[in-house]
């Protein structure tokens, strides 16, 4: 064999060797951790792409996102990665016009109004898409399930008479002695998102000691590859959201009073809307691996669709419907921490605030009227506001 053929025989031995070793700790695609062969370094681990993932840096490379993914490296898909997961939310249901009932007490001259009891549920979101790692992007699609349910229970009825205390509900109804009031709500919200997402990477590298400059990307402590500790990531997309709440409002009658009606009372409001989105989201990360990260991230949507309100309770209450086309504004605010398990699997948990504006209950009630009807106005300024804590896992290949 020649001097040449042995030359390059070696040259394809080394390459074979060594290229999966390059391949591990160059960026491939954005919330993926580098691993690295490296004997000194502890469980495979020398340094994560951020949450950016776009352009850890190597000594001798440019500040900034890298997009030459023939000089870095790839991933499974060259230029893209994929990547899906789902949250599991404790989520709890507020409506601003949400009157239970009505407490009168003539002997303290008081009138006060009750609101329904919020309960935290179980909801859940799943998601995926595709990240560009050369363009620092990616697009995803999420669906959201979120289910929410509440009620009250009134006190007993007593002889209102001889007490002074007396009771009343929405919907004209009003129990009699030994009646109990009581009432129970329910949110159902299908959401659909489809978003892109622009990763900035911001600030100076991750700690390395004591040297290391902000405005040099080789590191002069030979600590290997390194990101920024901040990044921001711009969101812009299309919402397409289906709401539905309402309030049952009955009465457990005594069998004394079997001659009056116990029929339940409902006032429902249905949304269907679609809109534009817009959000930001900023990440810092800790420690010189940055495994762990800790964001905040808020979003606004613009929604365009029709809400129709609905009061009935048959056969005395005069039912009422109004149908309205309007822009709902919907305000989400989501802050949590996020950590590494695996190469390709992260963990986040955190809290999560919802405001729909002007989906609440808008009906009000004359406690005084009942000819032909207790509504005497439709309000719109009130919110259907959602809280809740969450866990989210999110794989990426």
């Amino acid at each position: 064999m020649s001097l040449n053929w042995r030359r390059a025989c070696a040259l394809v031995a080394v390459t074979a060797l060594t290229g999966p070793a390059v391949g591990q700790t160059a960026a491939s695609g954005a919330g993926q951790a580098l691993f690295t062969a490296d004997a000194d370094s502890k469980a495979g681990v020398k340094q994560v792409n951020c949450d950016s993932g776009y352009g850890c840096y190597g000594e001798g490379a440019p500040c900034g996102p890298t997009c030459d993914l023939g000089v870095v490296g790839g991933s499974m898909l060259g230029r893209y990665q994929v990547f899906g997961g789902g949250e599991w939310i404790s989520l709890r249901s507020n409506l601003s016009e949400a009157t239970a009932y009505r407490e009168l007490d003539l002997n303290e001259d008081l009138e006060t109004l009750h609101q329904f009891d919020s309960e935290y549920s179980g909801s859940y979101r799943v998601f995926g898409g595709v990240r560009m790692a050369e363009c620092a992007a990616e697009v995803r699609f999420t669906y959201s399930s979120f289910d929410t349910d509440g009620g009250f229970n009134a006190p007993t009825q007593g002889d209102s008479t001889a007490t002074g205390i007396s009771y009343t509900a929405p919907l004209e109804i009003v129990p009699g002695e030994g009646d109990t009031l009581f009432g129970r709500s329910s949110v159902s919200m299908d959401i659909y998102d489809i978003e892109f997402r622009k990763t900035i990477p911001l600030g100076c590298p991750l700690s390395c000691g004591d040297c290391g400059d902000c405005g040099v990307c080789a590191d002069p402590c030979g600590c290997g590859p390194f990101c920024p500790a901040w990044d921001i990531t711009w969101i812009g997309g299309i919402r397409v959201a289906d709401v539905e709440s309402s309030l049952l409002y009955g009465v457990d009658r005594d069998p004394a009073n079997s001659a009056l009606s116990a029929n339940p009372g409902t006032n429902t409001v249905e949304f269907d809307g679609v809109g534009l989105r817009f959000g930001m989201l900023g990440r810092r990360y800790f420690g010189r691996s940055g495994l762990v990260s800790a964001y905040v991230r808020g979003d606004i949507s613009l929604l365009l669709g029709d809400v129709t309100n609905t009061a009935s309770r048959d056969p005395l209450f005069t039912d009422v419907t109004m149908t309205t086309t309007q822009i709902v504004p919907v305000t989400d605010i989501e802050a949590g921490l996020t950590g590494y398990l695996t190469q390709n699997i992260t963990m986040s948990v955190g809290y999560m605030l919802s405001a729909w504006h002007d989906l609440g209950h808008r009906l009000e009630y004359d406690f005084t009227a009942g000819t032909p009807t207790q509504i005497v106005s439709a309000d719109d300024a009130n919110l259907l506001t959602l809280d809740g804590f969450f866990i989210r896992a999110e794989a990426a290949f």
